[in-house]
């Protein structure tokens, strides 16, 4: 009788009820076509969204596509008996290591091609060189020292998240009203931030992370009821999933909702809350749609992501400034090249992770027995 009156009241199972102690990308050896769905719809909509700069498709893209990556990392968050040392190395193992690694190679890779021709304004390297590696160590894209690879400035801000993560699930230990109030406490903390900025400029992001840590929970909330929400009718799932994403498309086009996350400037958090939650769990139910067609390539590609984040802007770099047929269209704001420019990242960064993984399996956060 519990689980069925859980399946009824989804609303207030999703904000209140028990937290499950399971997560991550596979139940059984059974891959979360769903989870897997936000991450695909999350980093095509980032790549495209960098290959168009501007226009408003781009700004309803930055309405939702990096609060969608931090519901997913909460939908895949496990709470176990993982000490917070252990899963904090664990942690700095798969997203700083990656993230020095990548920065410095983005540093030397510019500063090579800068001896053979003059790079674009917005690449180009106007102070010493120490001043950009200092930069990346404190990892803060108000800086300004992060554009040889600004993209990276959302894995130290991840990292925080889930640190912050780990601290709310456990300090609830699976207690309901617990782990609600705390969850509601950290909207408000992020909301009174953005208003006061008590917190700003901090390393690794910090305030950005806390101010996208309502993304995680709800994502780590929504997942403890994910298996109920499962056996409902498709029609419920699809009408709601519809529904949801109508919703957060209205706040974004009724208030022109966007921001600016790696400078962590927001048109209004409080409706980027409302608008990129909305999408996130409408694109999330309708994955759970079982008479929908669950694509292989799109489980494939939001199965890795990482490496996609890590390499995109060096494609989407050549297209923009080395392709004369392409680059001034492309800054023009052309959906149907900045659409094939994405295709055609995302091709050569999944194409590149194999030797990547062999080479320097650091780089993509991993062991050297994970490599292949």
């Amino acid at each position: 009788m519990g689980e069925k009156r859980g399946i009824s009241r989804f609303p207030f199972a999703l904000l209140c009820g028990k937290i499950a102690g399971k997560g991550g990308g596979e139940v059984s050896g059974r891959r979360l076509y769903w989870i897997d769905l936000l991450k695909f719809v999350g980093i095509v909509a980032i790549v495209l969204g960098h290959a168009l700069g501007e226009g408003p498709l781009c700004t309803y893209l930055y309405a939702f596509h990096v609060p969608m990556f931090f519901f997913a990392s909460g939908c895949a968050f496990r709470r176990t008996k993982e000490r917070f040392g252990a899963f904090a190395l664990r942690k700095l193992r798969q997203l700083i290591v990656p993230y020095l690694l990548m920065s410095f190679l983005s540093i030397l890779a510019l500063y090579a091609a800068s001896f053979v021709m003059e790079l674009p304004l917005g690449i180009r390297f106007t102070r010493p060189w120490y001043r950009y590696a200092w930069g990346i160590l404190y990892a803060n894209g108000k800086s300004g020292m992060l554009k040889a690879n600004a993209p990276l400035w959302f894995l130290p801000c991840m990292f925080c998240v889930l640190l912050m993560l780990y601290g709310v699930a456990h300090l609830a230990k699976g207690k309901k009203l617990v782990y609600a109030a705390l969850t509601a406490l950290s909207a408000a903390v992020g909301l009174l931030n953005e208003r006061f900025r008590i917190l700003d400029r901090w390393p690794l992001g910090f305030e950005t992370a806390l101010h996208m840590l309502p993304f995680a929970l709800m994502g780590y909330a929504f997942r403890s009821v994910s298996e109920k929400i499962e056996m409902l009718p498709d029609a419920r799932k699809a009408v709601a999933g519809i529904a949801l994403l109508a919703a957060g498309t209205a706040v974004q086009m009724g208030f022109d909702v966007s921001g600016l996350y790696m400078f962590d400037r927001y048109s209004s958090l409080a409706l980027l809350y409302v608008c990129a939650l909305a999408i996130s769990v409408g694109v999330a139910l309708l994955g759970m749609v079982k008479a929908l067609p669950h694509l292989r390539q799109i489980s494939y590609v939001g199965g890795h992501t990482f490496v996609i984040l890590l390499l995109h802007k060096f494609p989407l770099l050549v297209f923009r400034y080395l392709c004369p047929g392409i680059g001034p269209r492309l800054l023009a704001g052309s959906v149907p090249l900045a659409l094939a420019a994405t295709a055609v990242t995302l091709a050569l960064c999944l194409a590149a992770e194999k030797p990547l993984a062999r080479i320097c399996p650091a780089l993509l956060g991993r062991r050297r027995k994970q490599a292949v």
